[in-house]
């Protein structure tokens, strides 16, 4: 099959998984440093 040249007997290959893993990692990293090294909690806690 040759529609938009795809072949029916070739083996798809993703390669995001990796890069999507990576930027999950950083982005953990980012906020794990934010958590330690933040400051003084700004958001005012509405009093009931």
């Amino acid at each position: 099959m040759t529609f938009l040249n795809y072949n029916k007997d070739e083996k798809l290959e993703f390669n995001y998984k990796r890069a999507c893993g990576l930027w999950l990692i950083v982005i953990a990293a980012i906020i794990s440093i934010a958590t330690l090294t933040g400051g003084k909690q700004i958001i005012k806690h509405a009093s009931v």
